[in-house]
């Protein structure tokens, strides 16, 4: 193996030749989905690798000649790009999602090569204890072992509940509260059929976006309740109701934020 060590941080820094020993050579048949400049590789350790045991991952993978091939005018962005990885890799850090108990996925090793040409990086999903988790985050699962896009649009609108309330999926609740937030959105925010004209329609405007967002330089009062009716409907049981993962993306790109940055998130997919 390759590895180069630990950094300051106590998580590996590998090479390239560790992310393709993974993915199997990055084969196409390992490929998750394409996103924006990068591929995501389902992956697997193999056991005693740097003392750890064998495993299944997931592996992001970032070449700069790949995708300046399909995207002209890609080289342009690429500098953004390093800086977003440089974060990804210091937020979850800085989460301490290296530990099982995190909400986050558990952050292995990473990979900065041949001056930023070539990125990559490791998780590793746990079974307990993250959003990926069925208990909070699609509870049904755990009885019914019912799975499909709704639960995918399920799982993300109890991830927006929690960003829009600040509460984490763990987080004991609130006296005389419910056990979990879902639940708690759903009794405070009903929403009959007949009073639902669209995703973003004017028929009922409600926002439960924590007030202290109103201090982020980014915050957009018209986007609260845009994106607080987007939260709801995604938890609806009624499928007729609840958009599919088409329409929730679409919905994100008309909030204000999204319109900002769409085009560079969009212009060069491949």
């Amino acid at each position: 193996m390759s590895s180069d060590g630990l950094d300051e941080s106590g998580v590996m820094v590998i090479q390239r030749e560790d992310l393709v020993e993974f993915t199997d050579y990055l084969s196409s048949e390992n490929v998750i989905c394409k996103a924006q400049f990068c591929k995501l590789y389902r992956g697997k350790i193999p056991q005693g690798w740097n003392g750890l045991e064998g495993g299944d991952v997931t592996v992001k993978a970032w070449e700069k000649e790949a995708a300046e091939s399909r995207s002209p005018g890609f080289a342009r962005y690429y500098d953004e790009l390093v800086d977003n990885f440089d974060f990804e890799i210091a937020f979850l850090k800085s989460r301490k999602a290296t530990s099982c108990s995190s909400n986050l996925p558990r952050l292995i090793a990473y990979a900065r090569c041949d001056d930023h040409e070539f990125l990559g990086v490791v998780y590793m999903i746990f079974s307990h204890g993250i959003h990926c988790a069925t208990s909070g985050v699609f509870a049904q699962f755990f009885s019914t072992g019912w799975n499909g896009e709704y639960a995918d649009v399920f799982a993300f609108g109890v991830i927006l509940c929690e960003l829009l309330y600040k509460r984490k999926v763990d987080q004991t609740p609130p006296p005389n509260g419910d056990l979990f937030l879902y639940m708690e959105v759903l009794k405070a925010f009903p929403m009959e059929k007949s009073k639902v004209k669209s995703l973003f329609g004017k028929k009922r405007e409600f926002s439960f976006v924590d007030r202290s967002f109103e201090k982020d330089p980014y915050f957009n009062a018209l986007d609260g309740p845009k994106i607080s009716k987007l939260a709801r409907l995604c938890l609806d049981l009624d499928l007729e109701t609840c958009p599919n993962m088409q329409k929730v993306v679409k919905c994100l790109e008309k909030l204000h934020i999204g319109r900002d940055n769409v085009k560079m998130f969009t212009a060069f997919r491949y």
